[in-house]
């Protein structure tokens, strides 16, 4: 199916399961209509629907990606296991605690 058109209904639902399956950016979500050769008017409104049904945000996105790649690895380093808290105390730094 490496050929395959794909109509503008059918990227919707395609994208709409790649996004609900992982936290993905906005970026992501382009790069994947690109592959699927989505045109640039199509992968502007589809892009415009996501954000607005909320199944993209780079805010949420941006923060899962730094609990992930930072926090966890930070957290583990510190002998603590899966079920840590983290917290953003009043001065802006990050609290990380059992």
């Amino acid at each position: 199916m490496k050929n395959q058109e794909w109509s503008p209904a059918e990227l919707k639902t395609k994208i709409e399961a790649y996004c609900a399956a992982a936290e993905h950016c906005e970026m992501e979500a382009r790069m994947r209509l690109r592959q699927w050769k989505c045109d640039s008017q199509n992968e502007d409104e589809i892009i415009d629907y996501l954000i607005a049904e909320n199944f993209i945000s780079d805010e949420r996105y941006a923060k899962a990606f730094v609990h992930d790649n930072i926090m966890v690895p930070v957290a583990k380093s510190f002998g603590l296991n899966a079920d840590f808290k983290t917290l953003v105390n009043p001065t802006g730094r990050f609290v990380i605690g059992g």
